[in-house]
């Protein structure tokens, strides 16, 4: 008599859930985790020195045995790397979920991540990120997960507002995906190893999976799987400990990636090359009086060289577990000619700011063309030059004319 084959052990999930200071929005935040419908699926809160009564509030709802109470606010990756070293229990489950304390998740949203993690035929699924919504309007889309340039350049497929037409409504695999809520696989944790916490709070999303891809796992996004996103740092309803813009943190992030994840002969060409970008975008910022942003870009470098022994360290650590080349990670990565819309959705943006400061004017169009000129000379010098390269290569952009002896004689 045969005995019945035992059903599957269904995997363990344990959801870092990172807090500060989110008392006003932590609630339903705790009461989205209660209503999951995944089975085998723990909690551990994790409080950066919150003081408006969010650990009492997390102590409340979960125990004073599942709260882990930081003395000081270590971001993301600093707090999710506190964890581990001091409860090293949490290393052991299957999958580690990270968790932000202003993303409520839908009732199914664990269930399906782990069932993208798990797809049958699919190999080394290392990271997997749902699609994000907006915490008021849920029928706009936040993050379906992202690509960056060869330069560690963050880009979205989503322009500003888009709502959801299910138009990214498939699973695929991608860059990177939002640490806003991430499932990552045990194996993945072990070779990869945690977040960098030297990079701010959501920066460090990108640098973590491009070295799981290093590692040789794959990063998806299940549309299935949905989770609500407030965004309170960006609202001003956190008390964020931050002295620049952000597009300096996103630059050091990016550089710092570039430095770790890099294979030599890519990183000996690519990163002169970077270099001479970032000179030129600082010529050019200075140049439009945006001298804060070229300021950004100039302490990002300076950043990353006071900071280089510890990028060699952990680079040492991730070329370490390479299994795969640099060719495989780029497939995901966004080519420079399709910033171009960007670059025209800023350059609109900046022409529409020089009509308001015209308005009331009754000047003609040359005095206007001149004071656009003087304001953002880099800007209409490089349509310029656009126009007239575009002109120059006519021949290859379009069908070819036909003239003179190339018709065919009637009938």
């Amino acid at each position: 008599m045969t005995r019945p084959e035992p059903a599957a052990e269904v995997p363990s999930v344990l959801v870092l859930l990172v807090v500060k200071d989110g008392a006003p929005w932590l609630r339903e935040c705790l009461q989205a985790l209660a209503a999951q419908t995944y089975p085998r699926l723990g909690v551990l809160a994790i409080d950066n020195g919150s003081r408006d009564g969010s650990r009492e509030l997390l102590e409340q709802a979960l125990g004073p045995g599942r709260v882990l109470a930081l003395g000081e606010d270590l971001g993301v990756a600093g707090s999710i790397q506190a964890a581990l070293e001091r409860i090293p229990a949490a290393a052991e489950v299957d999958f580690l979920l990270v968790l932000h304390d202003d993303a409520v998740l839908s009732p199914d949203a664990v269930e399906r991540m782990v069932e993208a993690a798990t797809l049958e035929g699919v190999e080394r699924i290392g990271v997997v990120g749902p699609k994000v919504l907006d915490w008021d309007d849920p029928r706009v889309l936040r993050e379906v997960g992202r690509a960056a340039d060869r330069f560690g350049h963050p880009a979205s497929p989503l322009q500003d507002g888009e709502v959801d037409h299910g138009q990214y409504d498939r699973v695929r695999e991608v860059l990177f995906v939002s640490s806003v809520a991430m499932l990552v696989s045990r194996e993945a944790w072990r070779r990869t190893g945690p977040p960098d916490e030297r990079l701010a709070s959501y920066h460090e999303d990108l640098d973590f999976c491009w070295r799981a891809r290093v590692a040789g796992f794959r990063v998806l996004f299940t549309p299935l799987a949905t989770v609500r996103h407030r965004g309170a740092a960006g609202r001003g309803e956190r008390p964020v400990a931050r002295r620049r813009t952000d597009r300096y943190y996103a630059e050091r992030a990016g550089l710092a990636a570039m430095l770790k994840n890099y294979a030599v002969p890519s990183l000996a060409w690519l990163l002169p090359l970077s270099a001479l970008f970032a000179v030129l975008r600082v010529a050019a910022l200075a140049l439009s009086r945006r001298l804060e942003d070229a300021l950004d870009i100039v302490a990002a470098w300076m950043w990353n060289l006071r900071h280089l022994p510890g990028t060699i360290r952990r680079r040492v650590r991730a070329q370490a577990v390479r299994r795969v080349r640099d060719r495989e990670v780029l497939r995901f990565m966004e080519p420079a000619l399709l910033r171009m819309p960007r670059w025209l959705e800023a350059a609109g943006r900046i022409i529409a700011e020089q009509q308001e400061l015209d308005v009331g004017e009754a000047a003609p169009a040359r005095v206007h063309a001149a004071s656009l000129a003087r304001a953002h000379p880099v800007l209409v010098a490089s349509v310029l030059a656009t126009c007239v390269g575009g002109l120059a290569v006519r021949a290859f952009l379009g069908r070819e004319v036909l003239e003179g002896g190339v018709l065919p004689a009637f009938p």
